[in-house]
């Protein structure tokens, strides 16, 4: 059931990031195929997504899960050492936590 949660997660992603208008482009595999990171999102300074817009590449992470109702403002998820070090040497992360 976590692969349905991710993949609903990475679809809710691609749908902002290809609204009329984004400066977003996503690159994000449902999976986790990666080894510390679920993809990229290409941030661009206009609509047009051209070597002459781009501006960098945030990595990111999704992380998603079903709950019934929300009881407590904050949530855990465990991630080895090594991810965190990955993250630090990329330069950090986008993590996104969605729930349904």
């Amino acid at each position: 059931m976590s692969d349905y949660y991710e993949l609903k997660g990475v679809q809710a992603i691609q749908t902002e990031t290809l609204k009329l208008g984004s400066k977003l482009v996503s690159k994000i595999n449902a999976g986790d195929k990666e080894i510390s990171f679920d993809g990229e999102i290409q941030l661009y300074n206009s609509a047009a997504h051209t070597k002459g817009t781009f501006e960098e590449i945030v990595k990111v992470q999704v992380k998603g899960t079903g709950v019934e109702e929300f009881f407590e403002r904050k949530t855990t998820f465990s991630l080895e050492l090594e991810h965190y070090k990955n993250y630090l040497n990329c330069g950090g992360i986008f993590c996104f936590l969605l729930f349904k």
